[in-house]
């Protein structure tokens, strides 16, 4: 059906008088079409069909769940949930996994992983079922071959080839922390893809020192925010250490000195 129905009401064949000879399928049809269009919907009440909006108008931007979160260097999950996915005649087709979907490099639209490089995430209902698929695409609007999709997440594949800075979209979900990246060897300027925090903790063998956050909107942030000092001379505690928020889009690194080990951790908020 065209991508207008059910806001504008169906036409069926004309009936003629004294022209059109009544059949029982010239009842039956219509009836039929119009008891699964009540079923799928609910009858409205109150007024004309004029006066309101379909239900699909009311849920073109339905989701729930379907978070994109990172499992590892090189996979991510797509959490279990439900999703209106439209095309662009505004064609509109309601899916739901009830179960998280693994999505791996085997999920590419087009070529093969490229290090250094955004990709985006979108799931998809181009299949004949009741599920979405998952497909990742460096285009950020479009996924080659695909037809009905929806933006849902992003990442960066960094230059070592490794998952980070996963993001959802700004589509209404359920705010949430994600999953922990261990950033310990590489915890230089970096800009965050979500709002999200970073965790230090400062290690228990080495000479002393500080360990300081710095975040703001510059590509290299100058802005200190949070420090800790290991001191074991003055035994403030050993492993000092600190939880530094972050903002969507802001930019953040740790400094040190000293030769302890340090551990450098970001939890999103996905």
């Amino acid at each position: 059906m065209a991508a207008s129905f059910p806001n504008a009401k169906k036409t069926f064949s004309a009936v003629v008088n004294g022209v059109t000879k009544l059949v029982a399928a010239l009842f039956n049809s219509p009836y039929d079409e119009i008891e699964a269009i009540e079923t799928f919907i609910g009858a409205t009440g109150g007024g004309a069909q004029s006066y309101y909006t379909s239900l699909t108008d009311m849920l073109i931007n339905y989701r729930r769940g379907c978070a994109v979160e990172y499992k590892g260097d090189a996979d991510l999950y797509v959490r279990a949930g439900e999703i209106m996915i439209v095309d662009a005649s505004g064609n509109r087709r309601l899916r739901r996994n009830t179960s998280d979907t693994t999505v791996t490099w085997a999920n590419i639209d087009t070529g093969s992983e490229a290090t250094s490089t955004r990709y985006y995430v979108y799931a998809c209902a181009d299949n004949n079922a009741t599920t979405f698929t998952v497909v990742v695409s460096t285009n950020a609007t479009t996924p080659t071959g695909m037809t009905y999709y929806r933006l849902i997440g992003s990442f960066y594949n960094n230059a070592s080839g490794n998952i980070t800075d996963v993001a959802n979209s700004t589509y209404s979900i359920e705010k949430k922390l994600g999953t922990w990246i261990d950033k310990s060897s590489d915890y230089g300027a970096q800009q965050a893809a979500t709002d999200g925090f970073v965790v230090v903790n400062c290690g228990s063998s080495g000479t002393d020192g500080y360990a300081q956050g710095f975040t703001d909107s510059a590509s290299d942030p100058t802005t200190l925010r949070i420090s800790a000092y290991r001191n074991t001379d003055q035994q403030l505690g050993g492993n000092a250490g600190f939880s530094m928020p972050v903002k969507k889009g802001d930019y953040w690194k740790v400094v040190k000195t000293g030769t302890y080990t340090i551990s450098v951790f970001w939890i999103p908020l996905a």
